[in-house]
């Protein structure tokens, strides 16, 4: 694949991921995902949004990474249009403005977390880049899906997880914390050397969502943070903060 064509989709990660671009697995991949676009299957997210959570997350200001299972395979009818829900961060619902059962059970923990007992408002801002320009890498287990078919794109998107996780993370960070959510995720763990990074695994927020209780979420917001303050790094807010004006 010609390089210069991602390297603005991906931000500063662009140098590190550029072998894998280059390379002929990237070829295969796209083919594949070119192949099932002209059979006329629904891809989502929308191509410009795929690598969103590379683009919202500098690397250089990297702290944590959760990895969740696919995108939201699902869409949405407004005003008479069926948009895509994913929106390239996982959980993430910027498209629709409309939060999904999985978000609402995330910023459920983080109250309870954080802000139990206290008479705070927390806004539940739909787009969660206000976290991945914090250093919170909100990812998935495959960058696609096909619309409504869950676990579609797995196999797909294999070469380059295990390229981001075993060459990237690996050879350039230390210290970085995973937080695996679901057993797709926690697959992943085989690629990250845990005396190397912190690895946590938890339930996925929609498998919570589906038995309708609340995420077992391990009080993971505030074990973040202190693990960032302990190495001198800024916590996270984890609240949405309006802009200014």
């Amino acid at each position: 694949m010609n390089y210069d064509k991602f390297a603005p989709l991906l931000s500063d990660w662009g140098p590190k991921l550029k072998p894998f671009i280059e390379s002929e697995e990237c070829d295969k991949m796209y083919a594949k995902l070119k192949d099932e676009s002209k059979r006329g299957k629904k891809i989502f997210p929308l191509s410009q949004n795929i690598y969103r959570a590379f683009l919202e997350t500098p690397y250089k200001d990297l702290k944590a990474v959760f990895v969740l299972l696919d995108p939201y395979p699902s869409v949405k009818v407004i005003g008479g249009e069926q948009i895509p829900v994913a929106d390239g961060i996982a959980m993430s619902c910027a498209n629709t403005g409309i939060l999904q059962p999985s978000l609402e059970l995330f910023y459920n923990a983080i109250e309870d977390d954080l802000y139990k007992g206290l008479d705070l408002e927390m806004e539940r801002f739909p787009d969660l880049k206000y976290l991945c320009n914090q250093g919170i890498m909100l990812t998935n287990t495959a960058l696609t899906v096909e619309k409504d078919k869950t676990g579609s794109h797995k196999a797909i998107w294999h070469p380059f997880m295990r390229y981001l996780y075993e060459d990237v993370f690996a050879q350039y960070n230390n210290g970085l914390i995973f937080v695996l959510c679901g057993k797709d995720s926690q697959e992943f763990a085989k690629w990250i050397n845990p005396m190397q990074h912190y690895i946590f695994e938890l339930e996925h927020p929609a498998f919570a969502a589906r038995q309708m209780r609340p995420w077992d979420h391990k009080y993971i917001f505030s074990t973040i943070n202190k693990f960032l303050m302990e190495n001198n790094k800024e916590k996270v807010d984890w609240i949405y903060q309006k802009p200014p004006f």
